[in-house]
């Protein structure tokens, strides 16, 4: 039986005003807030996506598409989460209220727009964020986690974009599906906070990568990158600074192996691209020890390698408290890295478990160490891979620093929201190509979409 378009839309047009309208009087603006956000959010994404993933990568539209609603339950539970289940005791009760007050004070006229606009770095930056968020779309708690999990979103579709682009024989059917409806994906970075906004930033940065090791628009692939790993600093500089640190591995690696280009003018770009990344290290790095460190020591002649050690054993200390801790894995040399990375990824597993809520998580990172086992020629094939894409030596390279810098974290919940940030190539290595392919990633047209993919499944 076919159901006309019309009276279909008509119908379900006057319901939902039916139910704004009771919300409107039985509910705060905190909750009914979010009924007005969520449909703009739907209405505007739909077409941008349908045009991000055209041409060779229409098959991937609808899996995008749903998305979306997934995205929006996630950030329904994690709302309900951090204000229910844990009563507001989280980061994104006191980012919503600092951000209330502030936009009200906007709006009445006692402040001025400046002070809405993000500065800072850590908590100061993503308050001022929300702040600006609020003055725009009103202080609602529930519209702010719909927002900010909008950004996740983002950053979910920049990711799969560029894989898709950098690597050709992905499994792109399964990459998108794992990457858009993954729990950790979309769970953590879904509310008010520094993830959402910085999984938007660490994926255009990765798909300015994508453009940049294919040799597709230079320039624009330098802006992207450097606005992505610029904007993930504002929020936690220990991620810009490993962002940064694997493009200029797999800059050297693809300037080594010849895929980054060939003859002089490949090679000189590869070089100058080289040194502008080295540069920017060099930059995000004293950002990274000034905001991991606030301490004035490295002003008194303190040996870098000596406040490395520091900022690990404070690590060390703050996040080995509560009903989530554990003891990390020590780290006395080398041979211990192996051990570190893995645990790092991979924790906690099901036998780690201790309560209903760690279950899941458990459950799901069971479930993909189990995959990856299964998965072993995929995996075989990584080092042949990585010789002919660098953008798989950028992903494995930002895994492994991950998983040495978050070594030191002992405490599952702190581990498991921060895995959520490199969780895109985690998962990457679940999708890998059967063979190495000869091209260095898939055509693009005119307008920046791929003309041709790897394989579906």
């Amino acid at each position: 039986m076919r159901i006309r378009a019309e009276p279909a839309v008509t119908g379900a047009a006057a319901a939902y005003v039916l139910v704004v309208g009771w919300a409107m009087a039985s509910l705060s603006y905190d909750v009914w807030g979010a009924l007005v956000v969520g449909p703009v959010i739907v209405l505007v994404t739909v077409p941008i996506v349908r045009r991000v993933f055209s041409g060779e990568l229409a098959h991937l539209f609808p899996l995008a598409a749903l998305g979306i609603p997934a995205k929006i339950a996630g950030s329904c539970l994690r709302y309900w989460v951090a204000f229910d289940a844990y009563g507001g005791a989280s980061d994104s009760a006191s980012y919503h209220a600092y951000a209330a007050a502030a936009a009200e004070q906007i709006r009445s006229g006692n402040a001025s727009l400046s002070a809405a606009i993000p500065r800072g770095t850590g908590t100061v930056f993503i308050e001022r964020l929300t702040t600006m968020v609020y003055t725009v779309f009103g202080s609602s708690k529930l519209a702010g986690f719909l927002l900010f999990a909008w950004m996740g979103y983002w950053g979910a579709v920049l990711f799969v974009r560029a894989a898709c682009m950098a690597v050709p024989g992905l499994a792109t059917t399964r990459y998108a599906a794992l990457v858009f409806f993954t729990p950790t994906m979309l769970f953590w970075p879904s509310s008010i906070g520094k993830e959402a906004w910085i999984c938007l930033c660490l994926g255009l940065a990765s798909y300015g990568v994508a453009l940049m090791v294919t040799r597709r628009w230079r320039l624009w692939a330098i802006v992207l990158t450097a606005a992505g790993i610029a904007g993930a600093g504002f929020g936690r500089p220990h991620f810009a600074a490993l962002w940064a640190g694997a493009l200029a591995v797999a800059l050297l690696a693809g300037f080594v192996t010849g895929s980054s280009g060939r003859g002089a003018a490949g090679r000189m770009s590869t070089v100058f691209l080289l040194g502008l990344t080295v540069i920017g290290l060099l930059v995000v790095a004293a950002a990274t020890l000034k905001y991991l460190n606030p301490s004035e020591v490295d002003e008194q002649g303190t040996p870098f390698t000596e406040q490395v050690s520091t900022i690990f054993q404070e690590t060390e200390r703050r996040t080995a408290a509560g009903d989530s801790s554990f003891t990390p894995v020590v780290i006395r040399g080398p041979v211990d890295w192996p051990e570190a990375v893995a645990r790092t990824l991979t924790r906690p597993l099901l036998d780690e478990a201790r309560d209903g809520s760690q279950m899941f998580t458990a459950i799901e990172m069971s479930l993909l160490v189990a995959w990856l086992a299964i998965g072993w020629r995929r995996l075989a094939m990584l080092p042949r891979l990585m010789a002919r894409m660098p953008y798989l030596v950028f992903a494995v390279v930002v895994l492994v620093m991950f998983g040495l810098a978050f070594a030191r974290i002992g405490n599952l919940g702190i581990l498991a929201r921060q895995r959520s940030l490199v969780t895109p190539f985690l998962l990457l290595l679940l999708c890998l190509p059967e063979r190495a392919h000869r091209s260095t990633g898939v055509r693009v047209s005119s307008l920046g979409a791929p003309a041709t993919s790897g394989a579906r499944g």
